[in-house]
């Protein structure tokens, strides 16, 4: 119980966050440390599911924002999907707070 509660406070505390490229950081960090698994240093795999959608949802934004944020964060090389079967994983590399304003 106490677990889970500190998780409701953790993505409580996202979602409080004034910018969406700050909410979406802070969930992946909040996948990575729930879910994820280290695969080499500071490399995470978050071997759960989870659609742009789902994505957008959890971080109260849409679905093209979300594409659009993880599509930098990919070109920063901060994040790489890997193809299991139907799945498709995200990988975490070492990531960098997001700049203060919006994009």
């Amino acid at each position: 119980l106490r677990k889970q509660t500190f998780m409701s406070e953790e993505l409580a505390a996202i979602h409080r966050e004034k910018y969406v490229e700050h909410r979406l950081y802070f969930f992946l960090q909040f996948l990575k440390r729930h879910f994820g698994k280290e695969i080499k240093k500071e490399h995470y795999l978050i071997a759960v599911p989870i659609t742009h959608e789902e994505l957008a949802s959890a971080v109260n934004s849409t679905r093209p924002t979300i594409t659009k944020l993880l599509t930098k964060m990919i070109d920063k090389s901060q994040v790489v999907y890997q193809q299991n079967g139907k799945n498709r994983w995200i990988i975490l590399k070492p990531l960098f707070f997001p700049a203060a304003e919006p994009f």
